[in-house]
């Protein structure tokens, strides 16, 4: 079977752009290839997703999830058979291999999902398909939470997967690997940030509270704190500002101090950096 040529048309800005496939296949299923096809699946997207064998167990769980609309195929090669419009999201160690051991035609649409995986050797093992486009989802665009990374800025095909992660929670263009790669090394704060959530909530049992109690409150409080400060930035607000309206003498300003007195902001820093150099490889 060649690609569908049934087609969705997606509006950006009240302006058509290039359209998506009825049917997207997607290789590899593991915790972001299970993420993005439920927040795909949630959005009606697309009517059906071809997906890899490989990682029963997710597999397993999305057929049962959505009947109908995933299907398994025998490989990978009958994916990029089918599918005029492919995700990749594999293991970067992985993802090179993978693609240069499929046969693509010009007229494919590849979506690489995976972190650590320059564009440009991608190009090359996925020739002849010269369309490529970068995102970075976390595993809440499965609830169209969060906000998905989207490069390189300028192609047809990047606005029509921009479009796409805007009805999955949100999205930002970058302007080439380079730029998405600082902004991606943000995600190394995602592990901290439960790491932060745990030490609270230690803190919390040790003093007597429910862990249970000490959890439910604590994930509820920082989601309340993060849509607040999304509603700023959306006002025109910087988190500088943010940090300046926490009552003069109060709670939230000594312990502002008591941290950047510790050199705490400083480490994550330190942190970004870390990550960036890691993606550059």
């Amino acid at each position: 079977l060649g690609p569908s040529s049934l087609t969705t048309t997606i509006i950006m800005e009240s302006k058509q752009i290039p359209t998506l496939p009825e049917t997207v296949g997607v290789v590899g299923v593991g915790t972001i290839g299970k993420a993005v096809i439920c927040g795909m699946m949630k959005a009606n997207i697309f009517k059906k997703v071809i997906c890899s064998p490989r990682g029963k167990a997710n597999v397993e769980y999305l057929i049962k999830r959505y009947p109908g609309r995933v299907e398994v195929a025998g490989s990978n090669q009958e994916i990029v058979d089918k599918c005029k419009f492919v995700a990749l999201a594999v293991l970067p160690k992985q993802s090179l291999d993978v693609a240069s051991a499929l046969k693509w035609t010009r007229e494919h649409m590849l979506l690489t999902l995976v972190a650590m995986t320059k564009t440009e050797d991608l190009l090359k093992a996925a020739a002849p398909c010269d369309t490529i486009v970068r995102a970075v989802p976390l595993p809440c665009v499965a609830e169209h939470e969060g906000i998905t990374i989207v490069s390189p800025k300028g192609l047809p095909f990047t606005n029509a997967v921009a479009s796409m992660f805007d009805r999955m929670g949100g999205s930002v263009i970058a302007k080439d690997d380079a730029e998405c790669q600082v902004l991606q090394a943000s995600t190394c704060l995602m592990g901290p940030f439960y790491a932060m959530q745990a030490a609270c909530n230690e803190w919390m049992v040790s003093k007597g509270i429910d862990e249970k109690d000490g959890m439910k409150y604590l994930a509820g409080m920082f989601t309340g704190v993060a849509a607040d400060a999304r509603a700023a930035v959306g006002e025109g607000r910087s988190f500088g500002d943010l940090v300046k309206e926490q009552t003069p003498g109060g709670l939230n300003e000594g312990c502002v101090k008591i941290l950047r007195k510790g050199g705490v902001y400083g480490k994550y820093k330190e942190c970004l950096a870390y990550a960036l150099g890691r993606l550059k490889g």
